[in-house]
């Protein structure tokens, strides 16, 4: 499964994520364009016992777009995929595959992203999260905040190590 999964992500950086697409970026995305893999240690889940076994994040950044592929391994069961495509600072977009409803838009920063989500199923309504490359752009760092439905707050961070 971990030759597959690393073939996915090759194919999909390999379609188009070039540095000159990011270079032409103001916001340079050339560290976000990556294959991402979860990092355990130091990630702070919502509920540490459903933490993934592992997570794969594929993102492809250009001038105006952002596309990702992720692959999350739950400690039993299938795997699920999710898919996201949509201009940067657009209204939000489906994700396609997520387990709920969800629909999210991303903003980028000075080397950094942050996605806003909103959830039509279960009990989260909402999360914002805003990923940061280490100075080493070798981790990326991605800290957020759930609101659920009752209308209570919970603070996440999920560490990824680059493929």
């Amino acid at each position: 499964m971990r030759n597959s999964i690393a073939m996915i992500i090759a194919a999909l950086l390999a379609s188009g994520a070039t540095s000159a697409m990011a270079a032409d970026n103001p916001a340079d995305t050339s560290g976000l364009t990556a294959g991402w893999r979860l990092h355990p240690e130091g990630s702070h889940f919502l509920n540490p016992q459903g933490a993934p076994k592992d997570i794969v994040w594929a993102i492809v950044f250009d001038t105006k777009h952002v596309h990702w592929n992720l692959v999350i391994i739950p400690q039993s069961g299938p795997p699920t995929f999710e898919s996201f495509d949509n201009d940067l600072g657009a209204t939000p977009a489906p994700i396609s595959g997520s387990q709920h409803q969800t629909s999210a838009s991303v903003v980028l920063g000075s080397g950094t992203f942050t996605v806003k989500s909103t959830h039509a199923l279960g009990n989260i309504k909402e999360s914002s999260s805003t990923c940061a490359l280490s100075d080493d752009k070798k981790q990326m760092s991605c800290k957020g905040q759930i609101t659920k439905s009752d209308g209570s707050t919970s603070d996440f961070e999920v560490i990824y190590d680059r493929m």
